[in-house]
């Protein structure tokens, strides 16, 4: 019974530690669109996973944090994640995975809110940390004097109101830390545009 227990609680550790090596193979070689400096893309899902790991998630929600990302911008896919993760890890992955670039972004943004208003705490969680650390990618770059508008993949209003719809979803559905950290990181990016524009202003 002992040995069943120990070896459950090794197959959890090691999917974080798997998780990591696959992402970084799918992610090789793309970086952030950060213009300031070419930050390897590995680097945003690792930051997604050691926001869920801080909040409190457990290993598959952590490994799927880190793989959120690799079946809307690698050859991943939902089966093969299934495969190797497990259905509960790839099923997370599913929820947050936005459809395919050949739709407009407002016709991929309309059907990932649909997506995510009816999925869980956990998926919600995953979401709510991506867009965080993408919030805090474009206010690092605004901060250092980068106009990032129109490297968006839709005008800043947009970007802005896509954010404030996501905040009113995870309202008392996510953790309130994390709730609130979301929160804040969207005032923090509303003044870092404001303060970009004040300061660049004809």
């Amino acid at each position: 019974m002992k040995g069943n227990v120990s070896e459950k609680v090794g197959q959890k550790s090691r999917i974080v530690a798997d998780a990591l090596e696959y992402a970084a193979v799918k992610h090789e070689g793309r970086a952030r669109k950060n213009p300031e400096s070419r930050i390897p893309y590995i680097v945003h899902p690792v930051k997604v996973a050691m926001m869920l790991r801080d909040t409190g998630f457990d290993d598959e929600v952590v490994a799927a944090g880190l793989l959120h990302d690799t079946v809307e911008d690698s050859d991943a896919t939902i089966e093969e994640l299934a495969d190797r993760f497990g259905s509960r890890v790839a099923g997370m992955v599913e929820a947050v995975t936005e459809p395919s670039k050949d739709r407009s972004w407002k016709e991929r943004q309309d059907a990932y809110l649909n997506k995510v208003r009816s999925a869980g705490t956990e998926v919600l969680a995953i979401s709510a940390c991506d867009k965080i650390d993408n919030m805090r990618s474009m206010l690092q770059s605004l901060r250092a004097g980068h106009d990032i508008f129109g490297k968006l993949s839709a005008p800043v209003d947009r970007q802005l109101a896509k954010f404030d719809r996501l905040l009113e979803v995870y309202r008392g559905r996510v953790p309130e830390d994390l709730e609130l950290l979301f929160a804040g990181t969207l005032q923090d990016l509303r003044d870092g545009i404001a303060a970009f524009h004040e300061k660049h202003k004809p």
